[in-house]
């Protein structure tokens, strides 16, 4: 699971379309249909959590695990 630099994750992974976003506190989503593209994007992006809230979280369903 790759770490990022962001204030609000700690780690995300990626598999089958599923996203894994974990949370510095521990919360874990899982968000489903998100496109690998999406995902490289959001590695690449210099702001983790502005492309996760504007491309992802609002785009997205989710799962939350605790």
């Amino acid at each position: 699971m790759p770490e990022v630099k962001s204030k609000m994750f700690s780690h995300v992974d990626y598999e089958n379309g599923t996203l894994k976003v974990t949370m510095h506190g521990g919360k874990v989503y899982h968000h489903d249909g998100v496109p690998e593209a999406t995902y490289k994007s959001l590695l690449a992006s210099p702001s983790v959590g502005q492309f996760y809230n504007g491309q992802i979280k609002t785009k997205h369903p989710h799962r939350k695990n605790t």
